[in-house]
């Protein structure tokens, strides 16, 4: 996909919000999976949690490309 499909005002766009816990990621994973074949761009986060604390999260692209983001580390014990 080149960047400028990413400008084309025809294309649609999707983006979900809501409260944690409702689905959207998997909304998003499932339409996606609907999608295959065809050019999609995107991607979704999803939290890093240890022991029930937000540590960051994990960036996934359509792509396939991971990344994370805002990550929090434990302090190092001496």
């Amino acid at each position: 996909m080149s960047p400028a499909d990413h400008e084309n005002p025809r294309r649609p766009v999707i983006q979900l919000t809501g409260r944690p816990g409702i689905g959207k990621t998997t909304v998003i994973r499932r339409s996606a999976d609907l999608l295959a074949g065809r050019s999609i761009a995107g991607f979704c986060t999803g939290e890093i949690r240890v022991a029930g604390q937000r540590r960051g999260f994990r960036v996934t692209a359509f792509s396939g490309a991971t990344d994370i983001r805002n990550r929090v580390r434990s302090p190092c014990s001496s």
